[in-house]
């Protein structure tokens, strides 16, 4: 048993870089002790049914993969053995209050007296502990890991999670774009829920506009017209938009909320003086299953979508 536990640990990881937005010097430091810390000393035991009869060490990568966190594993010597995802909605909200708090903790260290520096920092660790029992009961039932494990876990999905630190980015979020662009495949859902709920944020205070970047664009979805009208807002008379015909128009920042709509705005834009931005949204219709389950996931983009415009478009 002894000799189990001792293999059943992670020997390297690996984030994807791709899905890391920015960073800053605080940040980085973060993200170098953490995965120190966490080779040092650690437990990591997929379950058989993961890793079949490989009991370690691990070699792992971390990714975003549609908005849930994504675990490759691989053997020691990078044998493929299987892929764990992990939703992060139970996250979100604890990672938000953990920036934040993490914000004033770096600020206060530079100016604040000795007893507020200490305060903050017992309710950043404090945040801390929390995220990481919640990370832990999320996968127990794929891999089991200790708490130490899960802490240091905990800080890397929140370095993946970035974008909520996006007033460390090279655009300054106090000086707010006087337009924006929101873009996805078919304007039907996302872009048109993205412009709705961005009016309705903003007060028309920015100009605001939707597009979608598929040779054929159809009418506003209906689903996304009934979560719309839960919050009070209608977007049924919403008329969807081509990208091509808007590309030329003086948007300050873009924001692609698909893949295929971040690289055709990039291609599109080239040579034009434009912000853009990807933010990885699952598309809603990928999900199958009766008239409630469909509309629970139309709600949880809505959801997704208004905290990301809170967190970009606010001063």
């Amino acid at each position: 048993m002894t000799e189990e536990k001792c293999t059943q640990r992670i020997s390297f990881i690996e984030l994807d870089d791709k899905t890391i937005i920015s960073r800053n010097e605080d940040i980085e430091n973060e993200r170098r002790v953490a995965i120190f810390d966490l080779l040092e000393n650690n437990y990591f035991a997929p379950k058989s049914s993961i890793s079949g009869d490989y009991l370690g060490p691990y070699n792992i990568l971390i990714r975003m993969e549609d908005n849930r966190l994504a675990i490759d594993l691989y053997t020691e010597t990078n044998n493929m053995l299987s892929t764990v995802v992990v939703p992060l909605s139970p996250l979100r909200a604890i990672i938000k209050e953990y920036f934040l708090i993490c914000d004033n903790y770096y600020t206060a260290i530079k100016k604040a007296s000795t007893r507020r520096i200490e305060a903050i920092d017992l309710g950043r660790r404090s945040l801390h502990d929390e995220g990481a029992e919640i990370l832990r009961s999320r996968v127990m039932d794929k891999i089991d890991i200790d708490f130490n494990t899960a802490r240091r876990l905990f800080t890397l999905i929140c370095i993946m999670q970035i974008r909520s630190m996006i007033k460390n980015n090279k655009t300054n979020s106090n000086d707010l774009p006087s337009s924006v662009l929101f873009i996805c495949n078919f304007n039907t859902i996302r872009s048109p829920i993205a412009e709705a709920i961005a009016k309705y944020h903003c007060n028309n205070k920015i100009y605001i506009d939707s597009a979608g970047v598929a040779e054929k664009i159809g009418k506003v979805n209906p689903f996304a017209v009934s979560i719309m009208e839960e919050v009070g807002i209608d977007i049924a008379r919403h008329k969807t938009k081509k990208l091509e015909g808007l590309i030329n128009t003086s948007f300050e920042l873009i924001i692609a909320l698909s893949s295929e709509a971040y690289k055709e705005v990039q291609e599109l834009a080239k040579g034009n003086s434009v912000m853009i931005e990807y933010w990885q949204i699952k598309d809603p219709t990928e999900i199958s299953g009766n008239r409630e389950t469909i509309m629970s996931a139309f709600r949880d983009l809505r959801e997704e979508l208004y905290e990301n415009i809170k967190l970009r478009l606010s001063k």
